[in-house]
C-alpha cells in the first residue's frame, strides 16, 4: 500500500510542476478512511490513514486538522457567535440535551515521519486540532497520520445530520487544514461561513445497513451502494413499480459496504436513506446520478436528470470542461442546498437551485478559494452564472412556468414577470443606499449579520459580474472567463488571481472597477443634469450632455438619443474617471428628442428617475398582491 502511495504522490506531483502557473504550489494530501454507520446511536465509527506532502518552499513543524462537528457543542466559537447574531436555533439552545450534541472524538492519534520518528502528541481547541510534528517536515517530505475517531451526529442542522432514517453526512470527519502562501489557516468553524480545503486524493470505504442507499462523492471502485435496487423503471407507472420493489424482503440484520474514490478533490460528503430511489443518465461521458426520496416522485423523476444534462452542457461550455467523472444529485433533508465535489444535496427539484449547487462545483469545487476570506469568488460567481443560465434557458425572465409551484394557472396566464436581476438591483439598491452596506471583501464571519453576509457575498458580486460583462462586452468577458478558468482550475484561487486574469485577457486596467465594488461601500448615480443642441448645416445636429456624478461609484455610461423621426443612437461616455461633471458631444444625423443614460441599468446606478431627458415613462397594469412587478425604467 506505501509503495501504492509512493507513486501516487510521484505522478501528482510530475502532473503538478507541469501544470502550475509560474511559481505557485499546493499540498497534496491523501485520506483513506473507513467508517461505519450505527443508526441505533447515531455514530459514525472511522479510520483515518491520511498522507500528507509538503509541496511548499517551507519547512514545517507542525499540522493542524478540523474537526468541525464540534462547532454545535455549547459554548464553541459557532455557538457564542450565533447566540451573539441571534441565529442559535433551539437545537443549540435547549432542546437537545448534552450528552447528545453532535461531537468529532479523537480516540487515538499518531503522526509519523519518513524517517520512522512517531509522535502521539495533539491538542484541540474549539474545531481545530494542532500537533507537533516529530521531526521537522521539509519540502518535498511526507508524513502520515493514523487516526481512530468517532462523530456523534446531530438531528439535521446547520447542512448535515439526521432526520428519521436519512443521514445527510457533511463536515464530519478530520481534515487538514489548509497550508498555503499564507501560512496556516487554523480558522474556527464560524457561525457565518463556509470552508477552505487541501486538494488530495480520497478513498473512502462506508459500511451501512443493507437497506440504505447511498451517494457520495467520488466514482465507486468497489462494492453495491444499492442503485441497482432502487434503480426506477420509468417505462412504468411509478406506484406500480415501487410496489415491486417494496416486495422484495430484506434482511434487517445485514449491511452493505462500498468504497468511493475521487482525485483532485478537497472534500468528501456522503449520503444516505432507505427510501431513497434511482435514476441515472449521462451527458458528455460524464455520469449523472440523481437519488430522491420515493415521496418526491412526481417532481423528481426523469425531469431532475434533463435538467442536471442541460446544466453540466451549459457550464462546461461557457466557463470549462468538467473535470470529473461523475455527479450526483441528492435529495437533502435541507430547504435549499448544499455542495460538495461531484455531489449536491438539494432540498428541491428546482431547475435554478440545480444550476446554483452544480455551478459550486466549478466555483469552488475545481476553482477553489477560499471562502471564509472570500465568500463572494464562489457564491457571487454561481449566483452570476445560475440567474445567466436560467435567463438563457427559459427567456425573456428566466422562470421555468410550466414546471413552476409557485405560481397557479391563472397568475402563469395573467401576471407580469420580470427577470431576477431586476428584482435584485433593487435588493442592491436598498442596502447600497443603507447604512449596512459593506464592501464585498468583508470576512464572512465579520459582516454585520447573516442578511448582509448573503447580499455580500451573493447578490452584490452577482450584480459586480453582471456589470463587467456589459463594461468589457459579452465576447471578451467570456473568453476571460475561460482564461480565469484554465488557469486555476484545481488550484486554491483568490481575488488577485481572478483580477489578473480579467485584465491580462482584456487588455483593460480594471483596478477603478474592481476597487470600488470590493474595497469600498459606495454607490452608482449619475444624473443628466442638463442638455442641449444645435444644428449644423441642413443635415447634422450637434448634441451636447451635462453629465453629473452623484455617487461615489464611476462608471462608464451608456446613453441612447432618440430622434424625432424615431431613429435611435447608441453610444458610450468612458470620461468617467475625470472629476464629478463632464460635457459630453456627438453629432447626430437628425434632431434629438429624447436621451437617457443607461437605459438597460447595467451599471447599478440607483436612481434612474434623473437619467432621463423627460420623464421615466408609466407602465399601467393592475399590480396583483404578490407579483412583484418593479421595473427599474417605468413608473
Amino acid at each position: 500500500m506505501k509503495a501504492i502511495l509512493r507513486q501516487t504522490v510521484s505522478i501528482f506531483i510530475s502532473v503538478f510542476l507541469l501544470s502550475a502557473e509560474d511559481d505557485y504550489w499546493q499540498q497534496f494530501v491523501h485520506y483513506t478512511m473507513d467508517v461505519s454507520l450505527d443508526e441505533k446511536e447515531h455514530l459514525i465509527s472511522g479510520n483515518s490513514s491520511i498522507l500528507y506532502v509538503n509541496l511548499s518552499p517551507d519547512t514545517l513543524d507542525r499540522i493542524y486538522m478540523h474537526l468541525y462537528p464540534n462547532a454545535f457543542l455549547r459554548n464553541s466559537v459557532k455557538y457564542e457567535e450565533g447566540s451573539r447574531y441571534g441565529i442559535v436555533s433551539k437545537f443549540m439552545l435547549k432542546s437537545f440535551p448534552e450528552d447528545s450534541s453532535s461531537y468529532l472524538r479523537i480516540n487515538d492519534f499518531a503522526i509519523a515521519s519518513a524517517d520512522d520518528r512517531a509522535s502521539q502528541v495533539f491538542e484541540i481547541d474549539d474545531t481545530i486540532l494542532q500537533a507537533s510534528l516529530p521531526a521537522p517536515l521539509l519540502p518535498g517530505d511526507s508524513i502520515t497520520i493514523e487516526i481512530d475517531w468517532e462523530h456523534k451526529i446531530r438531528k439535521f442542522y446547520g447542512r448535515a445530520g439526521y432526520r428519521d432514517e436519512q443521514y445527510d453526512v457533511a463536515q464530519w470527519y478530520p481534515k487538514m487544514v489548509v497550508y498555503d502562501e499564507a501560512g496556516w489557516h487554523a480558522d474556527p468553524f464560524h457561525a457565518i461561513g463556509e470552508f477552505y480545503g487541501e486538494f488530495g486524493t480520497y478513498d473512502v470505504t462506508i459500511d451501512v445497513p443493507e437497506r440504505f442507499t447511498v451517494a457520495a462523492t467520488g466514482v465507486l471502485a468497489a462494492g453495491d451502494p444499492g442503485w441497482s435496487r432502487v434503480a426506477v423503471d420509468t417505462s412504468m407507472d411509478f406506484k406500480e413499480w415501487l410496489a415491486a420493489i417494496d416486495s422484495v424482503s430484506i434482511d434487517s440484520s445485514a449491511r452493505r459496504t462500498m468504497t468511493f474514490h475521487g482525485e483532485q478533490i478537497h472534500d468528501f460528503a456522503w449520503i444516505a436513506s432507505p427510501d431513497f430511489v434511482y435514476e441515472s443518465g449521462q451527458w458528455g461521458g460524464i455520469d449523472v446520478h440523481v437519488l430522491y426520496d420515493r415521496d418526491a416522485a412526481e417532481d423528481w423523476s426523469e425531469e431532475v436528470v434533463k435538467r442536471t444534462e442541460r446544466v453540466l452542457e451549459w457550464l462546461s461550455t461557457r466557463f470549462g470542461e468538467y473535470p470529473y467523472p461523475q455527479v450526483s444529485i441528492t435529495h437533502s433533508l435541507q430547504g435549499g442546498g448544499m455542495e460538495y465535489p461531484m455531489l449536491v444535496m438539494d432540498g428541491s427539484d428546482s431547475e435554478g437551485l440545480i444550476a446554483h449547487e452544480v455551478g459550486h462545483i466549478w466555483f469552488y469545487g475545481i476553482l477553489a478559494n477560499n471562502e471564509v476570506e472570500d465568500a463572494w469568488l464562489d457564491e457571487g460567481f454561481t449566483s452570476f452564472q445560475d440567474a445567466w443560465y436560467m435567463a438563457h434557458t427559459y427567456p425573456p425572465h428566466g422562470i421555468d412556468l410550466e414546471h413552476s409551484h409557485r405560481y397557479d394557472d391563472f397568475q402563469k396566464k395573467y401576471w407580469k414577470f420580470l427577470g431576477e436581476r431586476n428584482n435584485l438591483q433593487w435588493t442592491i439598491i436598498r442596502l447600497m443606499a443603507s447604512r449596512h452596506n459593506e464592501p464585498i471583501d468583508t470576512k464572512s464571519h465579520l459582516a454585520g449579520g447573516p442578511s448582509v453576509y448573503g447580499l455580500n457575498a451573493y447578490t452584490k458580486p452577482h450584480m459586480m459580474l453582471y456589470s463587467l460583462r456589459y463594461l468589457l462586452g459579452g465576447e471578451t468577458f467570456d473568453s476571460a472567463m475561460r482564461s480565469y478558468y484554465d488557469r486555476w482550475k484545481l488550484k486554491h484561487t483568490s481575488e488577485d488571481r481572478f483580477r489578473q486574469a480579467m485584465e491580462e485577457t482584456s487588455g483593460e486596467n480594471l483596478d477603478w472597477f474592481f476597487e470600488q465594488w470590493l474595497h469600498q461601500a459606495s454607490y452608482n448615480d449619475y444624473a443628466l443634469s442638463d442638455w442641449w443642441w444645435e444644428k449644423r448645416g441642413n443635415e447634422t445636429y450637434d448634441l451636447s450632455l451635462r453629465i453629473k456624478r452623484k455617487g461615489g461609484m464611476r462608471y462608464p455610461l451608456d446613453i441612447r438619443v432618440i430622434a424625432e423621426n424615431g431613429d435611435t443612437t447608441l453610444t458610450r461616455w468612458e470620461n468617467h474617471l475625470q472629476g464629478e461633471e463632464d460635457i459630453f458631444a456627438l453629432v447626430l444625423p437628425a434632431k434629438p428628442a429624447e436621451i437617457m443614460l443607461d437605459p438597460d441599468s447595467w451599471t447599478m446606478d440607483i436612481d434612474l428617475r434623473d437619467n432621463i431627458s423627460g420623464s421615466l415613462p408609466n407602465d399601467v397594469i393592475f399590480n396583483w398582491p404578490g407579483m412583484r412587478y418593479s421595473p427599474r425604467t417605468a413608473y
